[in-house]
């Protein structure tokens, strides 16, 4: 009977004790469900990251402006590589270091952000992340001011002014692009030069250097001249041809700095002066006593004149100036190359990218916070290693990640150290409403086309050696690849904003990749060089 009571009053105590709580073990792989990541196992393994789950988006910022209507990318990390992650209910997929890129549909206006939830085992983790939509305005053609003809007025003028960032050097000039311009076509013109205007268009002023030739310049790059204006007759004279060790020059007497044009085909210079008057005058062929410059052609028009310099080998590099009352157009000689050290004895610019002074580009940045400006300086170290081991003198526009150069200089700075080719180094990123999987990859791109060669060259080393999608190399219009005194090529070697690229340029090995494409870019196409000599 005791021993009855006794098992009654253990089970009336057990009953009435709280229930223990049990925690849920963390989970030793992925949440099951969740999307797998795209791999490239031809990149550096990403390490497992097991710490404690935080939501951090990168991109867009919170309260930012999407500037997409339809889909868009998100991107940032989690701090754990076993959570699942869903966004707006959708599962996104989670790299093993715990970053994160989606691609979904943007958010309702009635939303207007972006929910996720981290989940890892029975612990979820939240975020509300707010965005701004694009406002849904119908899109608004520019007013354009109807050309001005002279049978309607008088001829209207401006004297081209340029920019202040480089007003004591002679890279100083004015940019013209044409509208419509489907071959990336630019007028760079001297600070001074007279110009007849044919109108507005936004913040733009129309330039008509021919009837039919246009382009427009930036309003606060040109001067207006009131009406009545009269622009001083624009003579040049006999045009004659100076040698000397780095370039033999074609040197035009001028009253004033002529609108011009120089084209490229192959062994083939084509200068073209606008408005100008010769006297006197001279025109045909006739040959030149040069190792390089086998003959000069000058034709004249009314409102033209043509100079058509033929080379004894394609155009290495060039570079128009106007100083002491002269057009001069240097054509620069190609550096005599050993075949077996083709880097030996050049200079080489390398520029790394990012940040520019205020106003310009900051660069971009990756899932896990890696800034564009902070992950390309170790490339150009390693490159510049790897150049004086050849033999090159290497010469930086920066060394330091937040060290900011105005991008408008870099160029500047590296004729001024009269460099043979330039390197600018960068990592890319997509605009709003690009879908980043199909579209990431190893790009290169030029504008001139004596850098285009050096371009190519450079693009195949890094598919070979970075093991990405190959995008091309491309023509385009970057301030770092405009001058002409030097091949200039950029790069982008790989897409920062990509979770399993970020992580691979964190890492020596593909720093090391990178720079040995460049420099391998460097040496192939020097040897080309020294071959055509």
């Amino acid at each position: 009977m005791l021993n009855l009571r006794l098992l009654s009053l253990l089970a009336l105590v057990t009953a009435c004790a709280p229930a223990s709580r049990v925690t849920a073990p963390t989970p030793t792989g992925p949440m099951p469900g969740r999307p797998a990541p795209p791999t490239n196992t031809a990149l550096p393994a990403i390490p497992l990251a097991t710490g404690p789950v935080a939501i951090d988006v990168v991109y867009p910022t919170a309260n930012s402006e999407i500037a997409s209507r339809d889909s868009n990318f998100i991107f940032g990390s989690i701090g754990n590589g076993n959570a699942a992650l869903y966004i707006n209910g959708m599962a996104a997929p989670v790299w093993p270091n715990g970053s994160f890129m989606a691609y979904l549909p943007v958010p309702s206006r009635d939303l207007s952000r972006y929910d996720l939830v981290a989940v890892l085992g029975r612990d979820s983790t939240t975020l509300s992340h707010p965005v701004r939509l694009e406002e849904m305005l119908p899109p608004v053609t520019p007013a354009v001011t109807p050309p001005v003809t002279p049978a309607a007025t008088a001829d209207r003028y401006g004297i081209l002014i340029g920019p202040s960032t480089v007003s004591n050097d002679t890279d100083r000039v004015i940019t013209g692009q044409p509208s419509p311009d489907p071959n990336i076509v630019r007028y760079f013109l001297f600070p001074g030069t007279v110009v007849r205007t044919a109108g507005l268009a936004g913040g733009e002023t129309v330039v008509e250097l021919e009837p039919a030739v246009r382009f427009r310049v930036a309003n606060n790059q040109i001067q207006a001249q009131p009406a009545g204006f009269t622009p001083p007759l624009l003579n040049i004279g006999r045009d004659t041809i100076v040698a000397n060790s780095e370039s033999v020059d074609l040197i035009v007497p001028a009253t004033g700095p002529p609108a011009y044009y120089v084209s490229v085909a192959g062994s083939r210079l084509t200068v073209t002066l606008f408005g100008v008057t010769a006297a006197p005058r001279r025109e045909g062929s006739r040959s030149v006593a040069d190792p390089l410059l086998k003959s000069v052609s000058v034709a004249h028009s009314p409102a033209r004149t043509e100079y058509i310099l033929d080379l004894a080998r394609p155009v290495f590099a060039y570079q128009p100036l106007f100083e002491n009352g002269n057009f001069v157009l240097k054509v620069r000689r190609p550096p005599t190359i050993d075949p077996a050290m083709p880097l030996r004895g050049l200079t080489i610019g390398l520029d790394p990218g990012h940040p520019g002074i205020q106003g310009q580009a900051p660069g971009a940045t990756g899932p896990t916070a890696l800034k564009e400006r902070a992950a390309v300086i170790p490339v150009a170290l390693r490159a510049r290693e790897l150049l004086i081991e050849r033999g090159a003198t290497v010469f930086m526009t920066k060394t330091e990640a937040e060290e900011a150069v105005d991008l408008n200089l870099r160029p500047t700075m590296a004729r001024r150290a009269n460099v043979h080719a330039l390197v600018s180094i960068h990592y890319n990123a997509l605009p709003d409403g690009v879908n980043p999987f199909l579209n990431n990859g190893t790009s290169t791109y030029s504008f001139h086309i004596h850098s285009g060669r050096l371009s190519e060259l450079t693009q195949a080393a890094m598919i070979r050696n970075m093991h990405l999608r190959d995008l091309g190399a491309r023509r385009a219009n970057f301030a770092v690849v405009r001058p002409s005194w030097f091949p200039a090529i950029l790069t982008e070697g790989a897409f920062i904003m990509m979770p399993d690229q970020e992580h691979a340029l964190k890492t020596a090995e593909y720093q090391d990749a990178y720079a040995r494409s460049i420099v391998e870019g460097l040496e192939q196409f020097f040897r080309e060089v020294g071959g055509s000599q």
